[in-house]
């Protein structure tokens, strides 16, 4: 009998009685009777069943921390970029104020020109006399063909 049992489940006893009745208080035990030396089938499961669920929580919590971690990795990319495309909206800006300062000065530069090609184009224009009408526009007419005015 004792060849069929595992040797980690040997009895301590090696009465045959006192594995066959074990709680059995008319046979002659002395003591309590430790039947194996490990735990029972259904403990090794139970067992086995807890270390499954810690692993499994183990798992989990790695899981969530990877999760968080890569969660706040792209929340720090994204603040980068922010900070980027603010960076590139005010150089834009400054581009935009610079480019409108210039245009600005451009125009200031142009009525001056077209002030002082006023002057100067007004000494073109024929002087007008209420008594010789025709005369003025005949003259007009001909220095605005000779510099290319149009009509």
């Amino acid at each position: 009998m004792e060849e069929m049992i595992p040797a980690g489940f040997r009895p301590r006893s090696s009465s045959v009685e006192q594995l066959v009745y074990p709680h059995d208080q008319s046979r002659e035990t002395q003591g309590s009777v430790n039947l194996v030396e490990h735990e029972s089938p259904g403990a090794v499961n139970q067992l086995e069943l807890e270390k499954m669920k810690l692993e499994y929580q183990l798992k989990t919590k790695q899981m969530e921390y990877q999760f968080k971690t890569k969660q706040m990795e792209l929340e720090v990319e994204r603040e980068i970029e922010r900070g980027k495309l603010q960076v590139e909206k005010l150089k834009l800006d400054r581009e935009i104020d610079n480019d409108s300062q210039f245009k600005a000065r451009e125009l200031e530069i142009q009525e001056k020109q077209l002030e002082l090609n006023f002057g100067n184009l007004s000494s073109l224009v024929p002087n007008f006399k209420d008594d010789d009408v025709d005369g003025f526009f005949n003259s007009f007419e001909r220095r605005a063909e000779k510099h290319g005015w149009s009509e």
